[in-house]
């Protein structure tokens, strides 16, 4: 005989689908609900009477319960499939349920263990925020349904905690914590987790994708910097989510959180590249080279779970075989260092525990490259250990004391942004102030041993027209120009640049504006093919110098002598590094530039909108003659600079540009505009004057054509991670290109991304051979 329906205070029996006691949605509930005795499930109804997303919320559990279990049920008594069980520290269940149709609604309510018995509360709610009261910590957000918004890219992070949970909660689960943000569009995303209370230990982020679930990314972190840096690339624009929690149980305390929209924004790095302490922020290795580094001594603010760990990421060929060893170790990290490498899929490929002398070479390892691609080295020194250390990664044959020889192309890497002050403080940049930039040493370029640097360097909405200057420190001030702007309008040239003193070049702007500066490569000071020059004016037709005082007519043609003029000798130059500024055109268009002797080429080296003055950085091979040649679609005043030569022989080889990718026509890609979001690939070895092996960087002009809004693009070696740089700050509709000298990756192609719907176009122009 079953127990009169009076011993509970729900009606009873409701342990049936059939016999579901009602409840109403919002706030108010059953406060006095009970599982009676062993086995006991009981079911409620309630009337949805719209679309969307309810939370059935069980809470004030007894604690001799456990973990409890909510099923709901569709409107025809079929189960969602959400599974069973529940527990975040706050409330024991919050069930959310997405609905598609207004109408009645059920679910169950039981005990994980059956044997289980004990009183609960129970409501329905019609939203995730209504009847539930959140702290100054954000909680409850300890499922995904109630998880906190926050804003990419804001600096500051948010304090919050793992709560610990309370007593007359049921322990089945510790607290964990859930966040949600807002992807504007496809790319790389940094979770940072720091200043963690020292009591936390370990903790783990988990991100999850768009659909809600996993990425395969682990869980866990720890860099001596900031606990926890998860790095998440998406390829849509979109809602993401993560979860935050510690590694052991019974933790708790409280920690900051935020989400950078790139490495850089947001985090400083020192002069030996801190912080590098997880495989989403490995810094590059180039191959032969002695990178000086450093093992960090953990902050005392920082839970010390894991000591400082480095990593890196160098590029390797299927087949061949590679060492990466350690030197100049300080006598604070010989006692007990590591040196692991990790092949491109992730796993463990060998690792050297110990210094192998006393001196010289400390750790090695050799291998033999089985997949090919970005391989991985981490180097760590034991328990609190802290000093420096040299590491070099290696082709066997080649000695680490063998620098570069010529041009060392790099993927596309970030070092200035006045907007947040990464490699500057974070102020807009004043009309006529001088900006010292430290270039060796970040971003891939060595500390030491670099001459000149091939820079990207974008104004960001400038207040007023006007251009900026980049030239060494410790030179005279440049009286040219390296980018000109229109008031409001966020452009981008290439320049490329002598360092000057301690490694740095230094830039003013005529107008107020942000800048942001990427490195894309750098020539050596010995071994390198390229002699760099303090920016010289060789012509400007509007003064008369090096041509006739008068724009060059529509469709005609300037020779400029470049050979003997502004520091380039009067023989034994096969290229030369320019900055032509088209100054005022009568219209839109685009002008060409190219080798003297040869017919004028169907490319463009430069477009512009009328009457907005423009600067084209272009590599362009000399004529027999000593000159190049100039035409503008549309008339319009010019001014050449000349930034450096190349000799004959040199490892860079300039060719009459040749069109090697037009989506408009189907030229190297299908044809069509590529939509936003989106990443073209295109071949450039074996194409346009390029030979098929040998090559590894080649100059292109990249233009975007018709592009539906404003955007970007950026240009990188295929097979790489794409870099948080761009190449092309675009506005909506005509053309707007810009030069860049990119590394081609291991399958002979380039990578080219577009932030809008637009019409793609790259001009090749010349390309470095490899050593």
């Amino acid at each position: 005989m079953g127990a009169s329906p009076s011993a509970w205070a729900e009606p009873e029996p409701n342990d049936t689908i059939a016999a579901a006691t009602p409840i109403g949605v919002g706030v108010d509930g059953i406060t006095d609900a009970s599982i009676f005795a062993s086995g006991d499930k009981d079911f409620y109804r309630f009337e949805a009477p719209a679309a969307g997303t309810y939370t059935i919320d069980i809470y004030d559990v007894a604690s001799a319960m456990g973990r409890m279990c909510v099923q709901p049920y569709r409107s025809d008594q079929t189960a969602f499939n959400l599974g069973c069980g529940g527990g975040n520290g706050r409330s024991n269940v919050l069930r959310t349920v997405e609905v598609s149709l207004s109408g009645t609604y059920w679910f169950s309510v039981s005990t994980w263990e059956s044997s289980r018995s004990g009183t609960y509360k129970v409501r329905v709610l019609p939203s995730y925020s209504q009847g539930l009261t959140w702290d100054t910590l954000g909680e409850p957000n300890g499922k995904l349904s109630l998880a906190e918004s926050i804003t990419v890219g804001s600096t500051t992070g948010r304090t919050r905690a793992i709560d610990p949970v309370p007593a007359t909660v049921a322990k089945y689960e510790d607290d964990v914590d859930f966040y949600r943000f807002e992807a504007p569009a496809a790319g790389t995303y940094t979770i940072d987790i720091y200043d963690v209370a020292s009591a936390m230990g370990r903790m783990c982020v988990q991100p999850y994708r768009s659909d809600q679930t996993a990425f395969n990314l682990g869980c866990g972190g720890g860099n001596g910097r900031s606990n926890v840096l998860r790095t998440v690339e998406v390829s849509l624009s979109g809602t993401y989510w993560f979860s935050v929690s510690t590694w052991e149980s019974s933790r708790s305390g409280t920690y900051k959180v935020r989400v950078l929209p790139s490495y850089s924004q947001g985090l400083t790095w020192d002069t030996l590249g801190e912080p590098d302490g997880t495989w989403d922020l490995a810094r590059s290795l180039v191959l032969a080279e002695n990178r000086e580094s450093a093992i960090d001594a953990v902050p005392s603010t920082v839970a010390k779970y894991n000591d400082d760990i480095d990593w890196y990421r160098f590029s390797t060929s299927s087949g061949s075989t590679y060492s990466v060893t350690t030197a100049a170790l300080a006598p604070s990290v010989a006692a007990d260092p590591t040196l692991t490498v990790f092949d491109s899929s992730g796993d463990q490929i060998a690792a050297s525990y110990s210094c192998s002398t006393s001196a010289g070479t400390c750790n090695s390892v050799s291998f033999t490259s089985s997949l090919g691609g970005t391989y991985f080295a981490a180097f760590s020194a034991g328990s609190e250990a802290s000093g420096t250390y040299t590491i070099c990664a290696t082709r066997s044959g080649t000695p680490c004391a063998t620098r570069y020889d010529g041009y060392q192309p790099l993927t596309p890497a970030r070092i200035l942004d006045t907007r947040t002050g990464l490699g500057a403080p974070k102020a807009v940049l004043s009309p006529g102030q001088s900006l010292t930039l430290q270039v060796s040493g970040r971003g891939g370029v060595p500390a030491t041993g670099a001459s000149a640097v091939v820079l990207n360097v974008t104004a960001v909405s400038p207040s007023a027209s006007g251009y900026v200057s980049v030239f060494p420190t410790g030179s005279a001030a440049a009286s040219v120009s390296n980018l000109n702007f229109p008031a409001g309008v966020t452009i981008a040239n290439q320049a490329m640049v002598k360092l000057g003193t301690g490694g740095k070049v230094t830039l003013t702007s005529s107008a107020r504006t942000n800048v942001l500066v990427d490195v894309g490569g750098f020539y050596p000071t010995t071994g390198g093919k390229f002699t760099p020059l303090t920016p010289t004016r060789i012509v400007d037709t509007r003064s008369g110098l090096g041509a006739p005082q008068s724009k060059v007519a529509a469709g005609g043609t300037l020779a400029v002598q470049v050979l003997g003029r502004g520091g380039v000798p009067s023989s034994g130059v096969g290229s030369v590094a320019l900055n032509v500024t088209t100054i005022a055109p009568t219209t839109g268009g685009y002008a060409t530039v190219w080798p003297s002797g040869v017919p004028m080429p169907t490319t463009s080296s430069t477009n512009f909108r009328p009457r907005t003055t423009v600067a084209a950085f272009v590599l362009v091979k000399v004529g027999s003659d000593g000159r190049v040649l100039y035409s503008p679609s549309t008339s319009a005043d010019v001014a050449v600079d000349v930034a450096g030569w190349f000799p004959t022989g040199s490892d860079f080889v300039g060719t009459t540009p040749t069109r090697i990718l037009d989506t408009r026509s189907g030229v190297g890609a299908t044809v069509g505009a590529v939509p936003g979001g989106s990443v073209v690939t295109f071949k450039v070895l074996g194409v346009g004057g390029v030979p098929s092996t040998g090559v590894k960087a080649v100059s292109l002009n990249v233009t975007a054509a018709g592009p539906t809004t404003g955007g970007w693009l950026t240009t990188y070696p295929s097979g790489v991670t794409q870099p948080s740089t761009s190449t092309v700050n675009y506005l909506s509709g005509g053309a707007t290109s810009n030069s860049i000298l990119v590394k081609v990756g291991a399958d002979g192609r380039v990578a080219l991304y577009t932030s809008a719907t637009s019409n793609l176009i790259a001009d090749i122009s010349g390309y470095v051979k490899t050593s």
